[in-house]
């Protein structure tokens, strides 16, 4: 079943996310984490190739095993370190 998703993306919202992020998380791993997730966003929102292999790349071309990751485990894991590809 094909499924559909709206990202809904500014630019300058990476600036105001990031600003929020180092003066409000006290947590380095944290702050990292979601630093990541700001980074890997704004490469996917800017990507112009094929999207569907985008996303397989960040799953290191495995799909099925990779959709229950939560944020700890991404960061630390390989795969969580950044977009492949």
């Amino acid at each position: 079943m094909p499924a559909q998703c709206t990202l809904c993306y500014d630019p300058g919202d990476i600036e105001r996310v990031q600003f929020i992020n180092t003066s409000y998380i006290t947590d380095d791993g944290r702050e990292k984490v979601i630093l990541r997730q700001i980074a890997q966003m704004k490469d996917y929102a800017e990507y112009t190739g094929d999207l569907r292999q985008f996303i397989i790349d960040y799953f290191d071309g495995n799909l099925e095993d990779s959709f229950y990751m939560d944020d700890d485990e991404a960061a630390h894991s390989e795969r969580g370190s950044g977009i492949h590809g």
